[in-house]
């Protein structure tokens, strides 16, 4: 029970950050257990996260396209893509091996649309601090860890994820500070 993450951007209900803070470290959680068995989801975005009804709790749902490492080379060789492109990492895009590193790239972009009401924008990033000053930098940060064209230099386990997305909204430091 409940609606896609997709119905509440569409109707331009930007979550509180303590919403979005609770729904993605829920999501991520999820991703971390599903990698810890070698399961990529493959398809992280909106659609495939429902948010129940209070609020209070976020799901990520369609697990259909999820394969694990040997599934995808049994079935599939490579050169095979698969997913929804606007939320696919470069090389989901390109047809390579996947790990959950691809996951993490879907989830950083998914985080941003739900902070902002978008998509980041082609060919450069709008940090969302920009434009809302109540989203502190360290949720830019971590996007933008998330969103790295090298799976190398990216955020590399869900857990990483979740300690970030925490620290982030942690409300025992300051926004800005002064520098001395």
């Amino acid at each position: 029970e409940g609606r896609p993450l997709r119905e509440i951007i569409k109707a331009g209900a930007i979550p509180s950050l303590d919403r979005a803070r609770r729904w993605f470290t829920q999501v991520a959680a999820a991703l971390e257990h599903a990698h810890s068995r070698g399961i990529v989801h493959r398809d992280v975005k909106p659609d495939n996260i429902i948010v129940s009804d209070d609020d209070s709790n976020a799901l990520l749902v369609d697990f259909g396209i999820a394969l694990t490492a040997d599934d995808v080379t049994k079935l599939t060789g490579s050169g095979y893509v698969i997913g929804t492109p606007a939320y696919m990492s470069p090389e989901q895009s390109n047809g390579d091996k996947l790990d959950g590193r691809s996951d993490l790239y879907s989830l950083g972009i998914t985080l941003y649309e739900t902070l902002c009401g978008h998509l980041p924008h082609a060919g450069g990033y709008q940090p969302l601090a920009d434009a809302n000053e109540a989203i502190p930098p360290a949720i830019d940060n971590l996007i933008r860890d998330c969103l790295s064209q090298d799976r190398n230099a990216r955020l590399q386990s869900a857990a990483e994820f979740i300690k970030r997305l925490r620290s982030a909204f942690r409300t025992d430091v300051p926004l800005s500070r002064s520098e001395e």
